[in-house]
């Protein structure tokens, strides 16, 4: 099943069955919080059983609002443990059912590595000579304030539902200040069959080095 899933398809089966190693299935209740915004991840889960809902706030100081439901083969809890943020969502179980959870060191080790690829300034405007774009997921604010040239502008707060906004023959390049969020935006964007890769170091060693 986990082979299957969207999720995994491009993760080399000996990564995978490493991770599958220290993974292991967790027996969950309806109403039970699997995730609570604003705490630390620890753990990537996939759904085998059973049905989630994804709460959040989507501007500060609103109330909290169901923003998905996810089914078998979803999984969830890869933003914070990418960018090394805290959880930005609660996840509620909806009904009974089976988790498989994956500590944070296995799945950055074996999962993260097979479908996230790091590329230099150098290689980076390589490409966007040979025709890849820039995708900046940074704030709207801090893109106005100072932007790459030619650069898109999406939020990763936006991108999963704008997902289909983007052009399969494309490839894009994604930047923020430190690689962190783009990362995140990356590891989606290829989940959703996208090519994409991430600026190593962010746009601030990118800047760095246009000072040097």
């Amino acid at each position: 099943m986990v082979r299957l899933t969207p999720f995994f398809r491009d993760v080399p089966d000996d990564k995978l069955r490493e991770m599958l190693k220290t993974s292991e299935p967790l027996r969950v209740r309806d109403a039970d919080v699997i995730v609570r915004e604003g705490e630390e991840g620890d753990y990537y889960y996939m759904i085998l059983d059973g049905m989630a809902s994804v709460i959040r706030r989507r501007e500060p100081g609103e109330d909290p609002q169901v923003v998905s439901v996810l089914a078998p083969g979803f999984a969830f809890g890869e933003e914070s443990l990418i960018s090394n943020a805290r959880r930005n969502a609660t996840v509620i179980m909806e009904t009974h059912g089976i988790l498989l959870r994956i500590p944070k060191a296995r799945f950055l080790d074996h999962i993260l590595s097979s479908l996230v690829t790091m590329i230099t300034p150098g290689e980076a405007n390589r490409m966007i000579g040979e025709g890849a774009k820039w995708l900046d997921v940074r704030s709207v604010a801090e893109h106005q304030r100072s932007h790459l040239h030619g650069s898109l502008s999406l939020p990763i707060d936006e991108l999963r539902d704008r997902l289909n906004e983007f052009d399969p023959s494309l490839t894009y390049i994604c930047c923020c200040e430190n690689g962190r969020q783009s990362a995140t935006a990356a590891y989606l964007m290829r989940l959703a069959g996208y090519k994409a890769l991430v600026l190593q170091g962010g746009l601030r060693l990118l800047e760095r080095r246009f000072k040097e």
